[in-house]
């Protein structure tokens, strides 16, 4: 029953855990036997009933232990599948929603702190709109867009094309020579610019809240793509970067597209709001640094990491390493 004990407060069951124990305590409640008078194997009794003892005397400090353990590994695992190359960062930053989407309800399945588990929501929810807002599109092509002229984000010339289709995996264009071109949705990734243009005015209807909102959610995404792109310089100990004024407004566009659908959504989700507020702080902090004023950086860091912790874009600038180097307390 001890190891049963084990599992309880390993899962959390405190109070389970405690009440086998105080079951299991009168068992080695054992007589004191005279020298040389203990029946064999007693020894073991007693060892087992210090254990229980110990253990029941000792249950809060034991699980609270197990909860720091369990809470390192799992700040861990959510940094490490946020962050990185291999990790949602990428996912967003292609514009992979499907795998981004996978990767998130995998990773809420396994997660058992509350104030991730909102984030995780959220964000998946961010993720689900996005794959409808080009769902609507590929739907509404088939009764007719507004406009049918359309930009080739691949093309930094910016000239418009003329979309000939459009399905759940991109458009079919017409180019300047008169073939026909797949675009996948994914050539749209880091550029709110190519898709604000995209959605605006290109039905033959209004947009209803609900659709304004999964435009927004897509907006929402790439605009922290973008804004992790732009920021990168400054995360790579190899160079010496600067960070501009110019700079901070490429960071913050993103966000100010995606706000242009704010009115015909209704408003903006928390989520959204959350990331835009940090990303404002980090590229104060990001300039700050460059300018050398290093105690509004130190202070505007704390800030971040205190009061914006749970936003997507604080998440996605940290792998974990310093959860894993951290020493055990």
């Amino acid at each position: 029953m001890l190891e049963e004990t084990q599992k309880d407060l390993e899962s959390g069951e405190q109070a389970l855990a405690k009440e086998k124990l105080k079951q299991l305590l009168p068992i080695f409640d054992l007589p004191e036997f005279p020298l040389g008078q203990a029946p064999l194997g007693v020894d073991v009794l007693f060892e087992l009933g210090r254990r229980a003892r110990e253990r029941y005397t000792n249950l809060g400090l034991i699980a609270t232990q197990i909860e720091t353990r369990q809470s390192r590994e799992e700040t861990l695992a959510v940094a490490q599948s946020l962050a990185g190359p291999e990790a949602l960062e990428r996912e967003l930053g292609s514009l992979e929603l499907a795998a981004a989407r996978a990767r998130i309800q995998t990773l809420a399945a396994k997660t058992t702190t509350p104030s991730t588990r909102e984030l995780l929501a959220a964000a998946l929810a961010e993720i689900e709109g996005a794959e409808r807002a080009f769902a609507l599109l590929a739907r509404e092509y088939q009764n007719g867009w507004k406009r049918k002229l359309v930009d080739d984000p691949r093309d930094k010339s910016e000239t418009l094309r003329n979309a000939l289709g459009a399905d759940v995996e991109g458009l079919s264009i017409e180019t300047a020579s008169g073939a026909v071109e797949r675009v996948p949705w994914t050539a749209f990734a880091r550029n709110t610019t190519a898709l604000g243009h995209l959605f605006v005015e290109r039905l033959n209807r209004d947009y209803t809240a609900e659709e304004a909102r999964d435009v927004m959610a897509l907006m929402h995404l790439t605009a922290l793509a973008e804004a992790l792109e732009v920021a990168e310089k400054m995360f790579e100990p190899a160079k010496k970067a600067n960070f501009t004024a110019g700079n901070s407004s490429e960071m913050l566009a993103g966000f100010d597209n995606a706000q242009a659908w704010t009115a015909k959504s209704g408003g903006a989700t928390p989520l959204f709001l959350t990331d835009l507020a940090a990303a404002q702080l980090l590229a104060r902090v990001l300039q700050d640094t460059t300018e050398g004023s290093y105690a509004s950086a130190v202070a505007g860091s704390e800030r971040l990491l205190k009061e914006y912790q749970d936003s997507l874009l604080v998440r996605m600038l940290s792998d974990g390493s310093e959860v894993k180097n951290e020493p055990p307390k």
